[in-house]
């Protein structure tokens, strides 16, 4: 595999230090726990490559450790959109980019990615069963055919071909029960929405580096999502950079308007002392 346990240690450890300097630089305690959150699925990643299976047919695959941290990967990525809205809701107030009542719309905005957290935990404990004995021929069918991220006819964290692959029997989506669809909306709907046109380098940035790149990287609908939870890191260090140098960019630009003001008056008081 390309992507190996010590290369997610070492992003584990780059986001670890990212998020204790952005909190010793600003403070920001929402952008920090957003930081910490994504360095959890990287740790978490480090400790799958341990108990990792060959394939979806490796006895492996039915290992409780298996098992349990394949779960622990699926709770992860539906908390998410809850973690990406707040951390994109922090930086723009770093950046005073936040508008009047903007902090009510977010407090909706996280709700809202609270009931896709439920829908999608609901998708797991309605599972059919967690291995394939427990499927019918038409379930196992079912969820080998499915084009929909990480549903596969066994509960198993595998090797992909670049790097881990996770495999979940999750329920059927329905009417009623929302298909992953949900997480990809409330992942980049929310800040183009709020944001508008000033937000779509962010957008961009973390639709373009995280599922597009994974998909073009591998055509495991299992691993691509592993994929962008390891590049994760990369987006959120990049999108930290940017804000510190948007902050200091910004109090350069208010320095030299401060400057022209200050000079405007010496002028303005020199021309009444003629």
């Amino acid at each position: 595999m390309c992507f190996s346990a010590e290369m997610s240690a070492l992003f584990s450890a780059i986001g670890l230090a990212s998020a204790a300097y952005v909190y010793k630089a600003t403070g920001n305690v929402d952008m920090t726990s957003a930081l910490v959150f994504f360095v959890l699925m990287e740790a978490l990643q480090v400790v799958q490559h341990f108990f990792i299976a060959e394939n979806i047919s490796d006895p492996i695959c039915k290992t409780q450790m298996n098992q349990f941290l394949t779960i622990l990967g699926y709770l992860h990525i539906m908390c998410q959109p809850y973690f990406t809205n707040l951390y994109f809701s922090s930086f723009r107030k770093v950046l005073g980019k936040a508008g009047p009542g903007e902090d009510l719309v977010w407090v909706i905005v996280k709700r809202l990615c609270m009931a896709q957290f439920c829908f999608g935990m609901a998708r797991l404990f309605m599972s059919p069963g967690f291995n394939m004995e427990d499927l019918s021929k038409d379930q196992i069918t079912a969820l080998t055919l499915t084009k929909e991220w990480l549903s596969g006819p066994q509960m198993c964290t595998y090797k992909g071909v670049y790097h881990l692959a996770w495999s979940i029997p999750l329920s059927e989506p329905t009417y009623f029960i929302a298909n992953m669809g949900l997480h990809s909306f409330m992942m980049f709907v929310p800040i183009l929405t709020i944001g508008g046109l000033t937000e779509l380098d962010s957008f961009l940035w973390l639709f373009g580096t995280g599922p597009l790149l994974a998909s073009y990287i591998s055509p495991n609908l299992h691993e691509q999502a592993s994929i962008w939870c390891f590049m994760s890191i990369i987006q959120t260090t990049v999108g930290l950079v940017s804000v510190m140098l948007q902050g200091q960019l910004k109090n350069v630009d208010l320095s030299v308007k401060m400057k022209a003001i200050d000079s405007k008056q010496a002028v303005k008081k020199a021309a009444k002392s003629l």
